[in-house]
């Protein structure tokens, strides 16, 4: 795993032109596993962090945390956000409705892309969108129930 977190870190460093420092794992907890990687320093490790410096929206729920108060103690102290960016847009979302406009958001994007210059692929979808294609084959294919 150490030759993975060194070819991401490589990947990243080349994006923003510096070195990366600290690595922080999605969701160590659920599986009680907290890796330490030479060279890195970990976000989750004893050094770092404190339940009380920490806060995160897991689930829409800061948990009884008061995010301004919380922002307070970065006055004095190292703290951790951590915030989904599923979880804001424009207007209040339910989670199908945020995981069904960033489907809608991409199926479009590919429809866009591919309509652009393949014109097989123009051809395929009988002037439908990618979108209309994926719904009606929801619908035919009983995806939903």
């Amino acid at each position: 795993m150490q030759n993975k977190v060194e070819k991401e870190c490589c990947i990243i460093e080349n994006i923003i032109g510096t070195r990366v420092k600290t690595i922080s794992l999605h969701n160590p907890s659920i599986h009680n596993q907290y890796p330490e990687f030479r060279g890195y320093k970990n976000a989750y490790s004893k050094e770092f962090f404190n339940t009380d410096l920490y806060i995160s929206d897991y689930c829409k729920d800061f948990r009884g945390k008061n995010l301004r108060e919380f922002m307070k103690k970065g006055r004095n102290n190292l703290i951790q956000v951590l915030f989904h960016p599923i979880h804001f847009s424009e207007k209040e979302e339910s989670y199908m409705e945020s995981f069904s406009r960033i489907i809608a958001d991409n199926i479009n994007r590919i429809d866009v892309y591919n309509s652009y210059s393949n014109k097989t692929y123009k051809k395929e979808l009988n002037n439908n969108t990618l979108l209309e294609y994926f719904q009606n084959y929801i619908k035919e294919n009983r995806l939903n129930d």
